[in-house]
């Protein structure tokens, strides 16, 4: 697959097999802009290694989509514990310095992270690409998948009770599958069929991390913007006096 990479906004350049950005005749978030939204169709994530300020990462993300979430993640025991007495079933936590497992997230179509300050150590985003899972598996398994429920989530702040829906783990639309995958939030069917096929896909997530894992750790003042319904995204473990701080945002398109 393509990469496509190498973003210098700060002189207005964009090696990114392309004219730089003033030869287009374009300002540099516009441009910025269209270059991530190719980025995202090729290989479903745009990483921005050159630094950018946070008022042209938020520019950049108003110009793509809307956003609809604002989110600090950084190690925080309040807000965790906080976090943990509003929610109705236990799972992994963005304030905690415990690994979170390869996931989506609910309601976005993008997410996006801006490097604020990085771990001393690592602080990697982890990404796999679900885009070929219509060769993995047949009509029959991917309509299985297809029933599957998970709990999609929405709270108005931190501090108040989460209420939740069901969404499907798998859809099809415009000719692509979009996935909704969080082993923890899934809640059925239990059958003998969905239970086999489940651990397919957790064969197949097992497979892609063992040998197609992209490792992606954002420097100061980097971003990254990922495909939702594409790539699943996951973190080790940090120190629990970790510094690392993200500030991500949800989009929708």
């Amino acid at each position: 697959m393509a990469e496509v990479t190498g973003i210098t906004v700060a002189s207005e350049t964009a090696s990114v097999h392309g004219p730089r950005l003033r030869d287009a005749g374009v300002t540099p978030c516009r441009g910025l802009a269209d270059w991530i939204a190719r980025a995202l169709d090729v290989q479903g994530y745009a990483h921005v290694e050159s630094p950018v300020p946070f008022e042209d990462y938020e520019s950049v993300a108003r110009l793509i989509g809307t956003i609809i979430l604002r989110s600090d993640v950084q190690i925080d025991v309040d807000r965790d514990q906080m976090l943990r007495q509003t929610r109705t079933i236990e799972r992994p936590s963005i304030y905690s310095a415990g690994p979170l497992g390869f996931h989506t997230d609910p309601h976005a179509d993008l997410v996006c992270w801006y490097c604020v300050e990085q771990d001393e150590i690592d602080g990697s985003v982890l990404l796999l690409d679900t885009s070929d899972i219509g060769g993995h598996f047949s009509a029959a398994e991917l309509a299985v998948l297809g029933m599957v429920q998970l709990k999609s989530f929405t709270r108005d702040s931190d501090s108040t009770l989460e209420q939740y829906t069901f969404a499907p783990m798998l859809t099809h639309r415009d000719g692509k599958y979009r996935m909704f995958y969080a082993p923890w939030l899934i809640c059925g069917p239990d059958t003998d069929e969905s239970r086999s096929v489940l651990e397919k896909f957790r064969d197949y997530v097992r497979d892609k991390e063992a040998t197609q894992l992209i490792t992606l750790r954002l420097k100061k003042s980097e971003c990254l913007f990922v495909d939702n319904h594409r790539m699943l995204h996951g973190r080790g473990s940090i120190a629990f006096d970790s510094k690392r701080r993200l500030a991500r945002f949800y989009l929708t398109r």
